[in-house]
């Protein structure tokens, strides 16, 4: 099976054409048109194998992933996406991989409503690599948009998918661990929630790197200081079934993969973005507050800071 034949059996199928799309997979460019009213948005991310997940992993697993972590910096910015290219690098043609690589792929972008429009294939070490298109009506949701005075708010529950990491290869798994891993597999991209919040939050961004690394990159952006309350912070039933409660504070606090998002919102919005988040059945949890400074801190109810080892995960 050469490079036409895999892209053809295995990638072709999750091509889906809207009235955008001028010259669709097969050429050497596809072409799309640009919506009236719309800006258009651009995101890529790239998995590597021994980096990004274990060579072990489902590939059903990593194909759903690889189109999730993207699709939620689309929901980062408050776009729609719509379109993606792949380049995956692959060390053979193994069908059965490739089968269920691309089913996992498929399962994830149908479900945002994305189709692919192509890309390219290669031989070589195992990494993938998905770029997302998507379509912003109005002004997009930023990092650098926060103001001081900005209330904190963070979408569903943090530090899931960092504790379900010391738990992938365990056998059996209880309702809680099962629940983790879930979290883990199949991260949940807040399109939704976002478009939804585009004229009532400042700024926003997606947690992938841990809470307090991502608030630090509002407030480098936005120039202001962010604190935390840590009793505040929303942990799931089962991570605190799983772990010690100071385990389930560092995962939510350093952990990533949660692919959560932080908004900050002026005071008076706030019910606003309640409101338009129960709409669409998610809950927003306040955190903490935008300050003057340059810091990130997570305070104690004492309002002392919380020392922890690390801040993140960092790619160098």
């Amino acid at each position: 099976m050469d490079e036409f034949e895999l892209i053809k059996k295995y990638f072709s199928p999750l091509e889906k054409l809207d009235n955008s799309v001028i010259v669709p997979n097969g050429d050497d460019a596809a072409v799309i048109s640009l919506p009236e009213g719309k800006s258009i948005a651009f995101s890529v991310d790239t998995l590597v194998e021994g980096v990004h997940f274990l060579p072990s992993a489902n590939p059903e697993v990593i194909g759903f992933r690889s189109a999730a972590v993207n699709l939620s910096d689309m929901a980062a910015m408050g776009a729609e996406p719509r379109h993606s290219l792949l380049s995956l690098v692959i060390p053979n043609n193994n069908e059965g991989w490739l089968r269920n690589f691309s089913m996992g792929l498929g399962e994830c972008l149908d479900k945002y409503n994305c189709s692919l429009l192509g890309g390219n294939t290669a031989r070589g070490p195992l990494a993938i690599s998905l770029t997302i298109v998507g379509y912003v009506s109005g002004s997009p949701l930023t990092r650098a948009g926060a103001k001081i005075g900005d209330t904190i708010l963070v979408s569903g529950t943090l530090g899931d998918a960092s504790g379900a990491l010391g738990i992938l290869n365990k056998t059996p798994l209880d309702a809680d661990e099962k629940f983790l891993v879930g979290r883990y597999e199949r991260p949940i991209a807040r399109i939704n929630l976002s478009t939804h919040l585009l004229g009532i939050a400042n700024s926003a961004i997606d947690i992938s790197d841990g809470l307090l690394a991502d608030a630090g990159h509002i407030a480098a952006a936005s120039d202001v200081g962010i604190d935390l309350l840590a009793s505040s912070i929303p942990i799931s039933s089962s991570l605190s079934r799983v772990y010690t409660e100071k385990e389930a504070l560092e995962f939510a606090l350093n952990g990533g993969d949660d692919y959560e998002l932080i908004y900050t919102v002026p005071q008076e919005a706030l019910a606003e973005a309640h409101a338009m988040a129960a709409k669409v059945g998610i809950k927003l949890t306040k955190i903490g507050t935008v300050t003057e400074g340059s810091h990130v801190r997570c305070l104690s109810g004492e309002n002392q800071d919380i020392i922890l080892k690390t801040k993140g995960y960092k790619h160098f």
